[in-house]
């Protein structure tokens, strides 16, 4: 008799546990509802407050990263959402979080929080299983910006599957030795890896023209032209931007010496100097316009000192003026 009620007893825990987990589901359905049309009727604040009553519910649920991207896209202003997410990231279990961590690293990188936004993209990459070195160069492309020594987190990168990733983070990692002042080295580096992208055509010709080698940054751009015709890459690399401005400002954040340019020709018409500027572009230099009184002076990046020699060598003619 006593084990009857024991197995009774335990029977009516069994079915009281399971009408709990059912009347708890329902419960939670229902704040999704109730949550979806309260957004429907315009009341986003208390539509935002039932979806995250609901992932708090049910941390571990799939779709718990997809709602709180969408509770947090209920804000219109940038800091509240950001808030959202941060607030949803804490509490979800499910590994689709990494989702939500990368969508507030996107954030926080609009809003001018570069060292917030890596710190997300890599918990985005050590906590999902997809694109997770698409994001471990984000936080590394950051940082970079931010000032931090990435090369060599950059050059394990560079063994990543993908190729095109792989060559991002080559560039990354020449990058780190421009920036120590080591040019030729690092487009020589750079030129080395096997891998291409249009980042990596694009940064090998700044480097091959930032020290002062003409023929390299032709191949360069030649081989962006060919590979990823009609690209962003390719306008920039062309330095195609506007041909009253110094392309040199792609250039010049990388060199110590800024603005130093030899002079290849003064004209009264801006027309003739656009036209001799084209004309050393496409022979590899890189050149720009400047205004000084009624004059268009054209001018050519002298990283080296040696400009005027190649000039002379390829039938222009230097004048000693500035």
């Amino acid at each position: 008799t006593m084990r009857r009620t024991r197995t009774e007893g335990a029977g009516r825990l069994l079915v009281s546990a399971a009408l709990f987990c059912a009347v708890s589901a329902v419960l939670s359905a229902d704040e999704r509802r109730e949550a979806a049309i309260l957004e429907l009727k315009g009341e986003t604040r208390g539509a935002a407050d039932l979806y995250h009553r609901w992932i708090s519910g049910n941390p571990g649920h799939p779709d718990a990263p997809d709602v709180a991207v969408h509770a947090a896209s209920l804000n219109e202003d940038a800091l509240e959402a950001r808030a959202s997410l941060e607030r949803s990231a804490r509490i979800i279990t499910h590994p689709g979080r990494a989702r939500v961590y990368e969508r507030t690293a996107a954030l926080q990188s609009a809003l001018g929080l570069p060292a917030e936004a890596a710190r997300n993209y890599t918990l985005a990459a050590e906590t999902g299983t997809e694109n997770t070195d698409r994001r471990r160069l984000n936080a590394l492309i950051l940082r970079f910006a931010a000032g931090d020594d990435v090369r060599s987190e950059a050059a394990a990168l560079k063994a990543s599957r993908n190729p095109l990733i792989a060559a991002d983070a080559a560039v990354l990692a020449a990058l780190m030795l421009a920036r120590a002042g080591k040019i030729s080295e690092a487009a020589d580096e750079l030129e080395a890896f096997h891998a291409r992208s249009p980042a990596y055509w694009l940064i090998l010709s700044r480097l091959a023209a930032l020290g002062g080698n003409p023929e390299a940054r032709l191949r360069a751009v030649d081989q962006l032209a060919h590979h990823y015709p009609g690209s962003a890459n390719l306008y920039l690399a062309e330095a195609r931007i506007l041909e009253w401005v110094s392309p040199s400002s792609l250039i010049h954040p990388l060199s110590r010496n800024t603005r130093t340019g030899v002079q290849a020709g003064a004209f009264s018409g801006r027309g003739r100097a656009a036209s001799l500027r084209t004309r050393l572009e496409k022979d590899g230099f890189t050149a720009w316009i400047e205004q000084e009184g009624s004059l268009w002076k054209v001018l050519v990046h002298d990283p080296d000192g040696e400009v005027s020699g190649r000039l002379v060598s390829r039938g222009y003619e230097v004048s000693a003026g500035r």
